[in-house]
């Protein structure tokens, strides 16, 4: 009887030890899950705070980034923008460096697309001669693609000084949040591509942004 007794006592250990074994492996599992879903809860909270970032703050703190990466580039101000547009357009070649989908969307008027990978060379094989003796403006979105083909067309072109080639300071994103006048096709429109969620949150009209027309 007591080697029954013992061997049921045998048994029932094993039992037990066969039964945690099977068990810790759950556990081992389901606990990085667990993790996984709290770090992406995590995430996508610092994420939808960041989105919404006061939008004149962060266009402030990217201009400055701009001007320290484009140091010999000379930004102007919408309202010298505009100025020049309303008193001397003729004298003013004004150039959009988006992709065509932004441009499609809105754009300021009388602007020209140029693609923002274009090469200083082929935009004077282009656009010299219309430019001779103007003054040239370029704009993007927030103002590096801008700034930085105006920058390619200071070192390439022999006919311009710093004061004649410019990019518009907080780029089309500054202009619409300071609800100026934008076009679509041949009529205006208050729509602004966004270019993605991360820049479009510098659009203070929300419920304007679009990727469409």
């Amino acid at each position: 009887m007591c080697a029954i007794a013992a061997m049921s006592v045998h048994v029932a250990d094993n039992s037990s030890i066969t039964m945690n074994r099977i068990q810790s492996p759950v556990s081992s599992i389901a606990e990085p899950r667990s993790c996984k879903w709290k770090f992406t809860l995590v995430f996508c909270v610092i994420v939808f705070g960041l989105l919404h970032l006061p939008v004149k703050a962060d266009l402030v703190r990217e201009q400055e980034k701009i001007r320290q990466q484009y140091p010999d580039v000379v930004h102007i101000s919408a309202d010298q923008l505009e100025g020049m547009l309303n008193n001397s357009r003729e004298q003013v070649s004004l150039f959009d460096v988006r992709e065509e989908s932004e441009f499609k969307v809105s754009r300021i008027e009388g602007a020209v697309r140029i693609d923002p990978k274009m090469s200083g060379q082929e935009f004077l094989s282009r656009y010299g001669d219309s430019i001779r003796s103007r003054k040239v403006v370029f704009y993007c979105s927030v103002g590096y693609r801008s700034s930085n083909m105006a920058e390619i067309v200071l070192n390439q072109s022999s006919s311009h000084s710093p004061d004649d080639v410019l990019n518009l300071r907080y780029g089309l994103f500054g202009w619409h949040n300071q609800k100026r006048e934008l076009v679509n096709g041949s009529s205006s429109t208050d729509l602004v591509h966004p270019y993605n969620l991360w820049w479009g949150r510098m659009i203070e009209r929300r419920e304007l942004r679009s990727y469409k027309p």
